[in-house]
Parts: C-alpha cells; structure tokens; sequence
C-alpha cells in the first residue's frame, strides 16, 4: 500500500512495466522485432528523475523494492518514463471522477473517435 502519490506514481510505473515487457516478450516470441526502449507516461514530475538515477534516500528506502523492477527496465533501456502534460489526463478516467466534458474527451480518445 502506498503513501503518497509520489508511490503510487513509481509503484504505478513498475506495473506498467511488468506489463509491457510481458507483452515484449509475448511479441518477440512470435517473431516482431521491437525498437525499444518502449515509452512509458506519466504526468508525475518527480518520478521521472528518481526512476531513471539509482539510489534509494531515506525518503523512499521503505518502498525502494517495490519500484526496483520499473527502474532496472529504465536502466537497461528497456522502458522509459515520458512526462506528459497534466492537460491530457488520459489515465485519470481510471483513477478519479471527472466531470462530464473531460469523461466523453477521454473517452473518445480510447475508442479512437476523430476530433477529440
């Protein structure tokens, strides 16, 4: 369980990537070459830095482990975090209420429905 948003944020990447390499390798595995690294979002400043250098602080010691699989995917260029504006929430349809305008926006942009 997380503390803040900034663990959720890392502990959000490292998913991710657990993910996307399933879905590498699962693709390499029925002959696709990829060009990596793949591009992983994120609308969080400060994850960005502390995933792509080493090193825990005591600030983020106790979680050091959870986050240690997104940044070795970062490290061997695997993957790698890609700041997006907060104007162009794309994930927040799954992780907060929005008001209707934002909702269909984000919705239109999933089911790939031009002018949006």
């Amino acid at each position: 369980m997380t503390q803040s948003t900034h663990e959720s944020e890392l502990y959000a990447y490292a998913m991710a990537c657990k993910g996307l390499r399933f879905m590498q390798q699962l693709l390499e595995f029925n002959g696709y070459e990829l060009k990596l690294p793949s591009y992983v979002h994120t609308d969080s400043t400060g994850a960005i830095p502390y995933i792509k250098q080493p090193g825990a602080t005591a600030r983020t010691r106790h979680y050091e482990k959870i986050i240690l699989y997104g940044r070795e995917q970062c490290l061997n260029l695997i993957s790698k975090p890609v700041w997006v504006a907060g104007s162009d929430p794309m994930a927040d349809i799954f992780t907060k209420a929005l008001d209707k305008t934002s909702f269909l926006r984000c919705c239109s942009k999933l089911l790939g429905i031009p002018g949006n």
